[in-house]
């Protein structure tokens, strides 16, 4: 306890520093409006996640970057799918894009991002608040939009291999990947595979498992033709291969768990630069995910083990200036979502949207943005999705930022047509065709600057959420070992989630530089009182990164701490601090070297009989650059 008081005096040590001064312009993010913004100009609660520090994290997939975001929690949904939960909303609720793609539906509705590697990875942007105007459903949380890196000018690659293993329990996992892109006159391409071998471990012995053994096997690829100097073509795809294999109690005995998800997503897309401002895209994907589950000794699986969905979608927009210092987007979007399953269920259904959104400067100091969208879905009708945001320059390096706007979520496939059945179908889940779309209201506001070597902000927010889709208790037939329970999804709960995001970064020499982000987050389900399973009253990060560009030595320890978290049984997972080293070295500008060691001080926590903090691991590797 004494050392994790001393960590979190260390973070808020932090934030009574400076927070203005001259501009430091940051990268540019494409997700808040869907025109590039540096996070300066860019309306609401936005943040950028960079490839350097992917690299500092250590990180190998989405859901261990994501661990270090501000806002955002990576909870373990049914599968142990790594899911994102932006702001206390819940997994269901927080879009998961890739390139402004969105993915078919996993296993139970989840998308896990423990399934997405790194390697083609440029950036990944955060958008904190309801996205709806502009993306439509799930986003009452916010958007999490996965950048891949776009083909080289020049013939290059990269190849990285890298060794991992617990430094207490009889584990290892190897892993090697490699990119390569070029570009040959008028066409460009770039290629980019990994696999990933990683072994389980367990902390008691007992069943289950703690951690599975998983195989994880990936490519993504991209090709554009340049038309004209302004327009192209492009196509690409994706595909991840994940198999998880591990010890759970499954029907009144131990038993060895397989679990693979495959998921295909691949596109072709127009784009042109009509003028600087004026860009036109059309574009059409299609993301399939495929999920199968046995056990050993065998035992029956339900729907949910064995069954595969789809997604298509064909949209366009165009963003250009209007009427001086407007900056308009329009666009319209048709979209087929379908699931099939062992049982011969066969279900789909389609939403059809338009949307519009204005940027313009009221005067020299305010900026402001409206949108507005239109959902036609199958089932429910019509919903409109308003946005609202302002960013108002106090100074030239101090800003206020506002936004307030609505979000929803669409009832599942799942929840509108298929029944499922859990637990050797002594649980009955049936769905409800009538069901209403969850639907939010939100605000918030903060400020944020930059004096010098600092810059930081503080929001305010809060989320409120009517119509959540929940299983209603129904009734019980039979009594003893022939006692059947049923549950019916139904829009029965209100919730409330609100909190203060706050961060600072500070370069304090010129090789030295620090910051720290916290969240305060309060949750409600009004229905019950309760606060939200899933949810932590604090999560903060502390970030130190050492850099020597004469050496081309780069060392950097991030510290994450996590308070209690709430589950539905009423129980809460306790509070825990990780600790994560990373070092790397370069030779030449071709090979890096580097190592590390994650969760340093080996924090052990349980919950319900399962460790759900990974042992102390320590890891090494290298990449050659071509």
């Amino acid at each position: 306890m004494k050392t994790k008081m001393q960590i979190m005096g260390l973070l808020i040590l932090l934030f009574p520093l400076p927070l203005w001064a001259e501009v430091n312009i940051g990268p540019t993010v494409v997700t808040a409006t869907m025109s590039e913004k540096t996070l300066e100009e860019a309306p609401g609660s936005v943040q950028v996640i960079t490839d350097l520090e992917i690299e500092e994290m250590g990180a190998t997939c989405v859901n261990e970057v994501l661990e270090q975001a501000t806002g955002l929690m990576v909870s373990e949904a049914s599968g142990r799918a790594k899911t994102a939960n932006i702001r206390g909303t819940g997994t269901k609720r927080s879009l998961v894009l890739i390139d402004g793609r969105r993915l078919a539906a996993g296993y139970k509705n989840f998308t896990s991002t423990d399934q997405i590697p790194v390697t083609m990875i440029q950036r990944i942007e955060i958008v904190r608040g309801p996205s709806s105007a502009i993306y439509g459903s799930d986003t009452i949380g916010g958007v999490v939009n996965i950048i891949t890196k776009k083909a080289p000018d020049k013939s290059s690659g990269e190849v990285t291999i890298r060794y991992k293993s617990h430094l207490d329990k009889d584990s290892d996992a190897g892993m090697g990947s490699a990119l390569v892109g070029s570009t040959l006159g008028k066409t460009s391409f770039i290629l980019s595979g990994s696999t990933q071998n990683i072994g389980g471990w367990d902390d008691d012995g007992a069943s289950p498992d703690d951690g599975d053994d998983k195989d994880l096997n990936s490519a993504a690829g991209r090709v554009s033709y340049a038309l004209t100097d302004a327009s192209n073509l492009s196509a690409g795809f994706e595909y991840f291969d994940l198999e998880r294999q591990g010890e759970r109690f499954y029907q009144g005995q131990s038993r060895e768990r397989n679990a693979q998800d495959q998921r295909l997503n691949y596109f072709l897309a127009y784009n042109n630069q009509i003028t600087d401002d004026g860009n036109l895209l059309v574009r059409a994907y299609r993301s399939e995910h495929e999920n199968k589950m046995q056990f050993s000794p065998t035992a029956p699986v339900t729907n949910e083990e064995d069954a595969e969905r789809w997604l298509n979608q064909v949209e366009a927009r165009y963003t250009g200036p209007i009427m001086g210092n407007h900056l308009l987007s329009i666009g319209a979007e048709f979209r087929q979502e379908g699931r099939e399953d062992s049982t011969g269920a066969d279900n789909d259904l389609d939403n059809t949207s338009v949307f519009i959104q204005d940027e313009f400067e009221l005067f020299s100091s305010l900026y402001f943005t409206a949108g507005l969208r239109y959902d036609d879905h199958s089932e429910f009708g019509g919903q409109f999705s308003p946005k609202a945001s302002l960013v108002y320059g106090i100074f030239d390096d101090l800003r206020l930022k506002a936004s307030i706007g609505k979000g929803f979520r669409a009832p599942s496939i799942s929840e509108l047509f298929v029944t499922s059945y859990r637990n050797k179908a002594k649980y009955v889940y049936s769905p409800n065709p009538d069901l209403d779309p969850e639907e939010s209201f939100s605000y918030e506001i903060g400020i944020e600057g930059e004096k010098g070597p600092f810059s930081g902000g503080v929001t305010a927010f809060i989320n409120d959420i009517d119509n959540m889709i929940d299983a209603q208790l129904i009734g019980t037939t039979g009594s003893g070992n022939n006692k059947t329970t049923y549950y019916q999804y139904q829009n029965i709960d209100e919730a409330r989630t609100q909190g203060i995001e706050a961060r600072a970064d500070i370069e304090l020499t010129r090789h030295l530089s620090t910051g720290a982000s916290v969240t305060w987050l309060d949750t409600e389900n009004k229905e019950t009182g309760e606060e939200l399973a899933g949810t932590s009253d604090i999560k903060a990060v502390f970030r130190l990164t050492y850099y020597h560009p004469d050496y081309k030595f780069r060392a950097a320890t991030r510290i994450k701490y996590i308070g209690d978290q709430h589950e539905l049984d009423g129980e809460d997972k306790n509070e825990y601090v990780t600790v994560n080293l990373y070092f790397a070295k370069d030779f030449s500008n071709r090979i890096r070297v580097f190592a590390g060691i994650d969760n340093l001080l080996n924090e052990k926590k349980a919950y319900d009989g399962v460790t759900y903090v990974e042992p102390a691991s320590a890891y090494t590797g290298c990449s050659i650059r071509f």
